[in-house]
């Protein structure tokens, strides 16, 4: 009927590839408040979005891509939190 699809994606924490000035060093704690284990990359992100974009059943979704960062809800260094390891 009406034709129209509208999607939503957010990101967190990403390796944004061919920046190295806006990438921070990621120490072990700050990889490991991933569930994924991995700070995500632009490869991630681009998937994600193609996926999206070429599947037209999925509509009105706000898709989190961060490696289940907010699932996990810990954040190194965040309000004297801290990930021990």
């Amino acid at each position: 009927m009406f034709n129209k699809r509208v999607n939503k994606m957010n990101n967190k924490v990403c390796v944004i590839t061919g920046a190295s000035k806006y990438n921070a060093e990621f120490s072990k704690e700050d990889i490991l408040q991933h569930l994924s284990a991995k700070v995500g990359n632009t490869y991630d992100i681009a998937s994600t979005a193609w996926f999206i974009c070429n599947n037209d059943f999925i509509n009105a979704e706000n898709i989190i891509v961060d490696g289940g960062m907010t699932k996990l809800m810990i954040y190194h260094n965040d309000e004297g939190w801290k990930l021990y390891i």
